[in-house]
């Protein structure tokens, strides 16, 4: 199982790589999905509207991961809302 330390070791790294490799697609995907695994919506809605802005199609591995990408963001910004 995936406990909270390997979660913000990843986190880490994952901000780490996007600070070496700002045009990384996948970077700032990994970093997103990451920061909601972390409860932290507003950090994950950054960095997937930073993925999502990004034309790199020859980066992301399908298709379907620019749908992925707007669908995390969804739930991000979902999540910062107060109900």
């Amino acid at each position: 199982p995936v406990t909270m330390a390997d979660l913000l070791a990843g986190a880490a790294a994952a901000e780490r790589y996007v600070e070496r490799e700002p045009g990384s697609m996948a970077g700032w995907m990994a970093l997103g999905y990451l920061r909601l695994d972390l409860g932290d919506p507003g950090g994950a809605l950054e960095a997937l509207e930073r993925a999502a802005a990004m034309n790199a199609p020859l980066e992301a591995p399908r298709k379907t991961d620019a749908c992925w990408i707007h669908f995390y963001a969804a739930l991000a910004h979902g999540a910062q809302r107060r109900w």
